[in-house]
């Protein structure tokens, strides 16, 4: 019976998200439903439990948030934004500015940038593509997914958390399971970059436009080639980010801020030079990193909640103790606890140490296990209570019934079938 409450706490959360309710109230009503579901202290559950989950996220990630919406500010209002979204545009053109947005969503993660810092700096760079190829914004949350998660996050030989958390359990490289685990990438990537283009041609069909807001550029200002820095000037700052995380091997945090004052010296000329009018935009981008992280803050707020209901633990249980195939098992138990946690990391935590020395002692290949828990910690932590995919539809101005469903084929759907086919794939490269 609590397992049942808690996914209809779930369901709950879904449903007010989907009514236009704002996140956080969503999470805190389906906090106190659960809690009193599952006959937990009400006081206690919300002051501390769900509390002290928001707070701690708050605390470790604030000076994050912050200098990444900062950063992206800076690029939208120097004009940087304007001139690589001009090169991309030339390069791929209308019909393939998608696969651009994408490319450099692998590029970024590729570097080691965090998922947060990836969606401040695309952002702008998106929505002067999306303007000028007339693509409405509710597809930007799609294709960041494609090219910042699904491509990097779970492919061998990449920086991720997710792909290095397996080698310390389980004995491998970040390189495990290499050939099967590319080819079934390369298969993801290709159907989801199809899909987002076809989605979007179909919207333009049904004669759906970019949808301006107030306080950005407006069109008649975008394409200009006077509108910004040059090209080379306006990814040297983001290069700078890349040098100081991966070559000084210096935190997220020190690598922003060194963005930052490279942005300030290669977009000075661009910037608007009155104290006010930066005041104004530094203050802009000081509420979005606050609005920003509330969102996430709240879901972590909520999942700690899950986390300390009997429900929880029951599923845990359940989870652990699957009989079958240990590859199908392992993808399994991961998807389920990914969806459970809304944490991708957090389920590979949980599964890696039990069933990894469980099906290591039964023979069963290491690589090809790292390989399937790494794909399928990408499939259910993308549901729509995850405190990430309600951050981006909210940073792209989109709601979840706008934009989720096209998240869900791209981070649901396609990591799942990955899953299932990474199983045969490793068979036949004799890993399973």
């Amino acid at each position: 019976m609590n397992i049942l409450f808690l996914l209809l706490a779930i369901a709950l959360f879904i449903a007010l998200v989907l009514k236009n309710v704002p996140i956080v109230i969503a999470t805190i009503l389906s906090s106190i439903f659960l809690l009193l579901t599952q006959q937990m202290d009400l006081y206690d559950g919300i002051t501390a439990t769900y509390m002290t989950g928001f707070g701690d996220y708050v605390r470790d990630f604030f000076l994050l948030f912050m200098l990444g919406a900062l950063f992206g500010k800076l690029v939208e209002i120097s004009g940087a934004a304007n001139s690589i979204s001009t090169f991309i545009f030339r390069a791929f053109g209308d019909r393939f500015a998608i696969i651009g947005l994408i490319i450099m969503g692998i590029i970024l993660t590729l570097g080691g940038v965090n998922l947060f810092v990836a969606m401040f700096t695309m952002y702008p760079l998106a929505m002067a593509m999306f303007r000028r190829a007339d693509i409405p914004r509710k597809f930007f949350a799609a294709a960041y997914f494609v090219g910042c998660v699904g491509a990097t996050m779970t492919a061998p030989f990449t920086p991720s958390i997710q792909n290095a958390t397996p080698t310390v359990y389980l004995g491998t490289t970040v390189a495990a399971a290499a050939v099967p685990g590319m080819i079934s990438t390369v298969l993801k990537l290709v159907f989801c970059t199809a899909y987002v283009m076809w989605v979007v041609k179909r919207a333009k069909n049904r004669g759906e436009h970019f949808e301006e807001l107030e306080g950005e550029a407006p069109a008649t200002e975008v394409g200009k080639e006077s509108s910004g820095p040059s090209v080379l000037a306006s990814v040297l700052p983001m290069l700078v980010i890349l040098l100081v995380l991966n070559v000084a091997k210096q935190p997220i945090v020190t690598s922003l801020l060194a963005g930052i004052v490279a942005a300030f010296v290669f977009y000075f000329k661009h910037m608007p030079h009155s104290l006010k009018e930066i005041s104004a935009e530094v203050q802009d981008s000081v509420f979005s990193g606050l609005k920003t992280i509330s969102i996430t803050a709240a879901a972590a707020g909520y999942g700690a909640v899950v986390a300390a209901t009997p429900a929880f633990q029951e599923i845990t249980d359940f989870v652990l103790n699957l009989d079958g195939n240990p590859l199908l098992i392992a993808g399994i138990a991961t998807m389920l606890m990914a969806g459970v946690m809304n944490s991708s990391s957090g389920s590979m935590a949980i599964v890696c140490p039990i069933l990894g020395e469980r099906f290591l002692a039964m023979g069963v290949n290491a690589e090809a296990l790292h390989r399937v828990i790494v794909v399928a910690s990408s499939t259910l932590d993308s549901t729509p209570q995850s405190g990430f995919v309600c951050n981006i539809l909210n940073h792209s101005h989109t709601t979840h019934r706008q934009g989720y469903w096209h998240v869900c084929v791209v981070s649901v759907i396609a990591p799942i079938v990955e899953t299932l086919l990474l199983i045969p794939l490793c068979a036949m490269f004799g890993l399973a």
